[in-house]
């Protein structure tokens, strides 16, 4: 189920940033106004403006800052390997433990 949610907002974010690129606003300069979305596009849409990956230049206009979607997306990688990492070495140590209890 988690899975599904997940996968399900991931596709909406890359419909918000899609609709950004296919009418160029992707620099102050082009910014434009943001066009309807689904309820989780919008969703997804206020986590980009929150966190800094789409700007408002001016009241009602927005673009994609695709270097902070950049760093974003690489941050976001960094901790997913960590997280893996950790869990391959939990992993490790329950399996040692274990097979040191029989």
């Amino acid at each position: 189920m988690a899975a599904a949610v997940v996968a399900i907002a991931a596709a909406a974010r890359r419909r918000v940033l899609q609709a950004f690129r296919e009418v160029g606003a992707t620099a102050p300069a082009r910014a434009q106004p943001v066009r309807e979305f689904d309820r989780m596009a919008q969703r997804q849409l206020r986590h980009l403006i929150a966190n800094g990956l789409v700007r408002e230049t001016n009241p009602g206009l927005y673009y994609l800052d695709e270097v902070a979607l950049y760093a974003w997306e690489r941050r976001q990688r960094r901790i997913a390997a960590a997280i893996g990492v950790a869990l391959i070495i939990i992993a490790g140590v329950m399996t040692f433990v274990a097979s040191r209890s029989r």
